[in-house]
């Protein structure tokens, strides 16, 4: 999702920044058995793990929902356009629910919510112009949800 202008049927199969579904949930364990804190919350690794998992599972849907609606032929733009809004915003959404549903690791709230923000920012920014799918040169809707992920340590999510 680096540009989001991708809509390039091979680039839009390889990545989106956080799309899509799968993964999901957290450790609702309260046992205490161990000398590890068992509230529920997960470490940045494990939180890491299960965020890129949402992600790549977002990703994974929105290239077979493009594979099916288009096969290898490229969607001209009002396609492209009408794919983005139909299925791509909605996927993005279901991730981002899934990602803020996740509880992140003790002190690092403020640095998820801050990607989980700049990603609603992105979404909203196609929902305003559906034309971003298909506009190469216009910006990135979530250039700076990529900055922050990328920074935060994800792999799957933030990438293009």
């Amino acid at each position: 999702m680096h540009r989001f202008g991708f809509l390039a049927i091979p680039l839009l199969l390889t990545g989106l920044l956080v799309a899509g579904c799968g993964g999901g949930g957290g450790d609702t364990s309260s046992s205490t058995t161990s000398t590890t804190t068992s509230t529920g919350a997960l470490s940045q690794a494990e939180y890491i793990a299960k965020g890129d998992q949402i992600c790549a599972g977002g990703t994974l849907v929105i290239g077979q929902a493009a594979r099916a609606q288009f096969g290898s032929s490229q969607p001209s733009r009002d396609q492209a356009v009408q794919f983005g809004q139909d299925t791509v915003v909605p996927s993005l959404e279901d991730t981002l629910g899934k990602l803020r549903a996740l509880q992140p690791p003790a002190g690092d709230q403020a640095q998820t919510e801050a990607i989980y923000n700049a990603l609603e920012q992105g979404i909203n920014k196609l929902k305003q112009d559906p034309t971003l799918f298909v506009e190469s040169n216009s910006g990135g809707a979530f250039d700076e949800a990529n900055r922050l992920a990328q920074s935060y340590g994800f792999k799957q999510c933030g990438q293009s």
